[in-house]
């Protein structure tokens, strides 16, 4: 009768540890593979779960952290509920700046400053940063420089920014730079005049459209639209126009509500001009044909406009403390 013999026995006592080495050593290998899948595993459902879902209606605000005083925490606030959670903890968020961040359609877009929020006192050669984080927190710089402010448009498509040494940058979704214009092409060229970013409208920068301000003081010395399809721009001169500190632009039909209310820096000042008597005069302004329309009059009284809806403009009553509305044609 015939025997079967394994292929082990015949191996020699040296061949056999060899392949027990062998064995073990692919044995370790499976092991840290199952070790190193299940680990991604973990920081993949960690990732899933430190998420924030994406919120139809929402804003950045910034705090102090509660755990180390050099850092800030940012939190998501959803404006339908008020609730507040937060996104992410970093030291170097530049919290001082008036506009230090946005939300868009579950990504937050910060300004990082090199060095911390201070550290331009240290250090020369400090840089704003501007800088998009998924809503998984995955974080890709998109532009760099010294002194920036940003709006990006609602679609997320372009950004636009300005600089210190430059009024307006119009850059594309992943950071390159689409179109640089000077001071002179946005007629600001005056040496005491810089444009500022301000976005005015209903909503925010559409991505086609984009208005400035070009400021002068407190107040504004005129309104700048830029068209981004052909780079074309349209200066509005307000020079002429007694307008303080209370305006809003209905950017889609191109109509300026404002008042000539006074810039008031002070309680003081402000108490005094309460005092005076004298009158405040709420006005809408129509760009295009450049006709202005008194609709109120107060007594040294604020009105604070605001376009509630591409047609309607909400004010204070000039003789009460509710709010009044004026539709527009």
């Amino acid at each position: 009768m015939s025997r079967l013999y394994s292929p082990y026995m015949k191996l020699t006592s040296k061949q056999k540890k060899w392949l027990v080495v062998v064995f073990a050593v692919i044995l370790i290998a499976v092991i840290a593979e199952i070790a190193l899948l299940r680990s991604i595993s973990k920081e993949s459902d960690a990732s899933l779960r430190d998420s924030i879902p994406t919120l139809t209606n929402a804003t950045v605000v910034v705090k102090d952290s509660s755990v180390d005083s050099a850092k800030r925490d940012v939190y998501l606030k959803d404006l339908e509920t008020g609730e507040e959670k937060l996104f992410i903890t970093l030291d170097d968020l530049n919290s001082s700046h008036y506009h230090p961040a946005e939300y868009h359609h579950g990504n937050v877009y910060l300004i990082r400053r090199t060095g911390g929020e201070y550290g331009y006192q240290n250090d020369p050669n400090w840089t704003d940063q501007l800088w998009i984080y998924t809503d998984k927190k995955q974080a890709t710089k998109l532009y760099e420089t010294q002194g920036l402010d940003f709006r990006v448009s609602t679609d997320e498509q372009s950004i636009a920014i300005n600089t210190t040494d430059r009024p307006l940058t119009i850059l594309n979704e992943t950071g390159g730079i689409v179109k640089k214009f000077t001071a002179q092409e946005l007629g600001i060229d005056q040496p005491d005049h810089q444009a500022s970013l301000n976005v005015f409208g209903l909503s925010e920068w559409d991505g086609k459209t984009l208005w400035l301000a070009d400021q002068f003081g407190p107040g504004i010395n005129g309104l700048i639209k830029v068209e981004l399809s052909s780079f074309s721009v349209h200066n509005f001169d307000l020079s002429k126009e007694s307008m303080g500190a209370e305006y809003e632009l209905n950017s889609t039909k191109e109509l300026l509500v404002f008042s000539d209310m006074p810039v008031m820096l002070d309680d003081v000042s402000a108490s005094q001009f309460a005092k005076s008597k004298k009158p405040v005069t709420l006005y809408l302004l129509n760009l295009k044909t450049q006709t202005k329309t008194k609709i109120a009059t107060s007594v040294a009284k604020a009105f604070e406009p605001h376009w509630a809806n591409e047609s309607t403009i909400e004010y204070f009553n000039p003789n009460g403390t509710d709010r009044l509305t004026k539709t527009i044609d």
